[in-house]
């Protein structure tokens, strides 16, 4: 026997004990929460130093530093990103402004940590715009556990901890107060450290530009910035002109026939790797075969398409292209002015502008709809594009046709990072290929 009977009738004649009325105190006392400030101090922190782990490794790939300068420069720079996202945090430390805040810090903490630890970008305003001017086919190939991981470990598990725990908010004058002191206190400390360890920092900043670009979270809010002020920066209502008065010339308009030219443009490709180039694989055994021209002195302003498109058909050169008008006409233009009929094909994300004032087409549409061999998966191979292309080019206008015809195909080529998606299983050459677009879990 467990209890013996005198304990059991002890239990049964005990008298229950009352339950708490409405509005008593409770058992349990209340949870008293946390201060804004801490919030903002430990999540700072956080994203000062683990989100930040890509501008680390850059800082100690650097030639010019030792192993020493680079860990004190590592520490220098987390110290100031720490107090920069706290001074600016501590604006927006208010109750209904605080949490939705550090939610969005560190989502895009996460989102931009992946890209640059995984591809070696840096987020300005070229990556910005190519960002929000993507389609969900390239959003749909970025996508792998490795993204969702890191999303869920730098993002959301932070995220979780912050809605899940309560705050402590002052009334409205005291926590006007102690958000003012501690930005106070912040950007004051940022200022003092900066000043004087500027020697040790503004040389490595002055000749590696692109650092700036890798401080995470705030690269991306920087090019957010850039991108809402460009409007009040330029008028873009006004298209300024180009090459109006460009004419044929007598040889061109002696010919018997009107010419057709064709002008391919896929993603940027390095010089080195092209067999006409001197590659080790014959990568290009069709184009050797024919009578080319290659330019093996050519760069491309940006493995963008964003950057590399609009400044291929810009009148400026490569250095002086990042200064330009955005609101100018370019080539296609120049060409239209002359009376030739112009014809943009698209296969990829858009023109980025640079057709917006000729004829484009979208290489599948309503009357070319998507054909199962071309297009598995709901991806068009760019062979796609040669589908009904003498249908298209009559449409032209007939007195522009006339004196001659430039088709542009825009190729979604050697897109990444599914780049194992972009060519048909017939035209494969050089195996075994990368069949993921995790590229980091490829050993080849």
């Amino acid at each position: 026997m467990l209890f013996p009977p005198s304990w059991r009738a002890a239990v049964r004649t005990a008298p229950a004990l009352p339950l708490p009325a409405s509005g008593t105190q409770r058992l349990v006392p209340a949870r008293v929460g946390y201060s804004p400030l801490v919030f903002t101090v430990l999540t700072s922190l956080w994203l000062s130093t683990v989100c930040n782990l890509a501008l680390w490794r850059e800082l100690h790939r650097l030639p010019d530093l030792t192993a020493t300068q680079a860990l004190t420069l590592t520490g220098l720079m987390g110290f100031l990103i720490f107090l920069l996202i706290t001074a600016l945090m501590s604006l927006a430390a208010w109750r209904w402004t605080l949490k939705p805040l550090l939610t969005v810090f560190c989502a895009a903490a996460a989102f931009g940590a992946y890209f640059m630890m995984s591809y070696g970008v840096v987020i300005d305003k070229t990556m910005m715009v190519n960002t929000l001017q993507t389609d969900f086919r390239e959003t749909r190939d970025l996508f792998n556990w490795r993204l969702l991981a890191t999303v869920a470990v730098l993002g959301a598990l932070p995220i979780y901890v912050v809605w899940r725990q309560p705050m402590r908010f002052a009334s409205a004058g005291r926590q006007l107060a102690a958000n003012l002191g501690s930005f106070t206190a912040a950007f004051l400390t940022f200022v003092l450290v900066l000043m004087v360890f500027f020697q040790s920092i503004a040389p490595v900043m002055h000749t590696y530009t692109h650092l700036r670009y890798l401080i995470n979270p705030l690269n991306s809010f920087y090019a957010l910035g850039q991108l809402a002020a460009k409007p009040f920066q330029k008028n873009f209502s006004v298209i300024l002109p180009l090459g109006q008065d460009a004419k044929l010339g007598a040889q061109y308009t002696g010919q018997v026939k009107p010419p057709l030219l064709m002008l391919v443009l896929g993603e940027t490709a390095r010089s080195g790797n092209f067999g006409v180039n001197g590659y080790a694989r014959n990568t290009t055994p069709k184009l050797a075969a024919e009578q080319i021209a290659s330019q093996r002195n050519a760069w491309s302003c940006g493995t963008s398409t964003a950057a590399s498109l609009p400044c291929m058909f810009s009148n400026l050169g490569r250095e002086d292209y990042g200064s330009r008008a955005d609101n100018t006409e370019g080539l296609l233009d120049v060409l239209q002015h002359a009376g030739l009929a112009v014809l943009w094909i698209d296969n990829q994300s858009g023109c980025k502008g640079v057709c917006d004032r000729v004829h484009s087409v979208r290489s599948v549409d309503a009357a070319h709809p998507p054909e199962p061999t071309l297009c598995p998966g709901g991806e068009c191979f760019d062979e796609v594009m040669l589908r009904g292309l003498e249908e298209r080019i009559a449409a032209l206008p007939a007195e522009q046709r006339a004196k001659g015809v430039v088709v542009v195909l825009h190729q979604i080529g050697s897109h990444g990072p599914a780049y194992y998606q972009r060519s048909p299983a017939a035209f494969k050459r050089f195996l075994p290929e990368c069949a993921n677009n995790a590229l980091q879990s490829c050993a080849t």
